[in-house]
């Protein structure tokens, strides 16, 4: 038993760095496939990513869910259903999609900030339909709330409001969880998540080899995790109003 269970370990040790190196190669090949599909644009000195499509006097604005990778990629098989009487905006926060990964702290002030700084720079103009997809809910509520004259409506994609988070949402479980995703990403384990199946069947080939270059390099990355302790709501300004 000892001789197998040792025999276990060297072939996992193997396996991880095997799979590490491997993610590495990819990593270099893929560099082609993570430029950006729509604008950059400078917020606070680093490039933010803000992509448009579609007509139509109404602007939706997609605002993704915690963690995922790629929005611009995330949404397409919804918004592409829309752009015919919509003009179609997609926001990739800093540390999301083609957006830069940044130092500082990320309340939910400073990404409305930089989300607001970000349009304004591409040349999009409100009143804007927010599309919040589960935590950034919670931003498009504190839009209204401030720029209530932007906000011309908030359409919930299963969105999460300030009172849905407690504290056993922020255990050290759930910080444990995303350092090891974090981990993850760099052995290269999490690549292995995003196959074909993943994906939607309304993206291209190709387009899943995007998003899975792009999840490769940025899944759980460290504005994703310090975006966790601003949901408590005894953080936010939005529970006491």
């Amino acid at each position: 038993m000892k001789t197998i269970s040792r025999g276990i370990r060297i072939l996992l040790i193997v396996f991880l760095l095997a799979l590490f190196i491997y993610n590495r190669l990819m990593y270099i090949k893929e560099e082609p496939l993570r430029r950006p599909l729509g604008q950059l644009v400078e917020v606070d000195g680093r490039n933010m990513s803000v992509y448009t499509e579609g007509k139509g006097e109404r602007t939706l604005v997609f605002m993704a869910a915690s963690a995922v990778a790629a929005p611009i990629l995330e949404y397409k098989p919804l918004y592409t259903l829309l752009g015919d009487d919509y003009r179609i905006v997609v926001i990739e926060k800093f540390g999301y999609g083609f957006s830069d990964v940044v130092d500082g702290e990320r309340s939910f002030e400073t990404m409305l900030r930089q989300d607001r700084e970000a349009l304004s720079k591409a040349g999009i103009e409100g009143p804007f339909i927010l599309c919040p997809h589960s935590m950034s809910g919670i931003e498009a509520i504190l839009w209204a709330q401030m720029y209530p004259d932007e906000v011309e409506a908030i359409i919930g994609l299963d969105m999460s409001v300030p009172g849905a988070y407690g504290k056993e949402d922020f255990s050290w479980k759930r910080h444990l969880l995303a350092y090891l995703l974090a981990a993850g990403r760099e052995i290269g384990i999490v690549r292995l998540f995003f196959t074909d199946s993943t994906f939607s069947d309304a993206l291209t080939h190709h387009e899943k080899d995007i998003y899975r270059a792009v999840a490769s390099s940025n899944y759980c990355n460290k504005n994703v995790r310090s975006e966790g302790g601003e949901t408590h709501p005894k953080s936010h300004r939005s529970d006491k109003q």
